[in-house]
């Protein structure tokens, strides 16, 4: 993952969330960020505590899965195909800024 880093100047992100879990998984992988999927109303600490995180590493929470929720006025499909609905959770007011510094070329 520092090749990764050290290449494009970004932090590398882990995405996962019950498998990790049920696999008593902790290990970072070498990312620096979390993008942890639960699909549920709420996000319970020992979601992401359980797999090694604390939540000042938790980027997102994708909360949503293959276009089963909805929010109102946002897309259901994409060109590619049903969506997922995630929030960012760092960043507080300047997520979109955490957003292009974490993914944008």
């Amino acid at each position: 993952m520092g090749a990764i880093k050290d290449a494009t100047g970004k932090q590398v992100v882990l995405y996962g969330g019950s498998m990790l879990r049920d696999l008593n998984i902790t290990d970072h992988m070498g990312c620096q960020l979390l993008w942890v999927a639960r699909y549920a109303s709420t996000l319970p600490v020992d979601t992401y505590t359980s797999i090694g995180w604390t939540l000042d590493h938790v980027l997102g929470w994708q909360y949503c899965g293959d276009g089963a929720g909805s929010l109102s006025g946002y897309p259901m499909t994409s060109p590619t195909g049903k969506v997922d609905i995630s929030t960012v959770l760092l960043g507080g007011a300047n997520a979109l800024a955490t957003l292009r510094n974490t993914f944008a070329a």
